[in-house]
């Protein structure tokens, strides 16, 4: 067996491998939401705050209530960090029964992190992210904004090796955006089925 590290996978490689299986598991990228100012230097997406997590201020204004930011803003708040996390539907997005869903909501609740259900991020400046809910439009205060807003699968990078193997599979994140667990769960099932094709 052969493990090339620091490799893209690219046609251009695979036609020189020739593989007789090719299975992408290259991922996703964070979906950036269009909001006006989130652009600004106090905007981070939450992947690259888990890298340098010096870059964040006192209070972080975290957008988006699915896990990745509701589990940045647990980690945030035990750094002592102010918390708020918006989110545009009515409930955060975890699964109600899940033994980690509740324990995340234990942890809401024990470390004081604000949450706006229903809310709009409408625009973010240097100090503050402007929202809107049913009860009208409010400002919260911000010396960091964090993006949480899903991911966006590497659909068009994997579909380019999908002809230069006999076989080909696309799993993980690049396929569809889901939690480890699934993805662990995908790529034993495709793992298992290589060669029966």
């Amino acid at each position: 067996m052969t493990v090339k590290l620091n490799t893209e996978v690219t046609p251009e490689l695979a036609e020189t491998i020739k593989p007789d299986v090719i299975i992408a598991a290259i991922g996703a990228r964070p979906a950036m939401p269009d909001i006006p100012g989130i652009d600004g230097e106090n905007v981070i997406g939450a992947e690259e705050l888990y890298y340098h997590p010096e870059k964040a201020g006192d209070r972080l204004v975290i957008i988006g209530g699915g896990l990745v930011g509701i589990e940045m803003g647990v980690y945030m708040a035990n750094q002592g960090k102010d918390i708020s996390i918006i989110e545009i539907t009515p409930a955060l997005a975890l699964d109600p029964y899940g033994m980690h869903s509740l324990a995340l909501m234990q942890e809401i609740g024990r470390l004081g992190i604000k949450v706006y259900l229903s809310t709009t991020a409408k625009s973010i400046s240097g100090a503050a992210v402007s929202c809107e809910n049913a009860d009208g439009e409010f400002e919260l205060p911000a010396d960091t904004v964090v993006y949480a807003t899903g991911q966006k699968p590497l659909h068009k990078q994997a579909f380019a090796l999908s002809r230069c193997a006999p076989e080909f599979y696309q799993i993980g994140d690049c396929a569809t955006p889901r939690n480890v667990m699934a993805a662990t769960r995908e790529a034993h099932t495709v793992a298992k089925n290589i060669g029966r094709l």
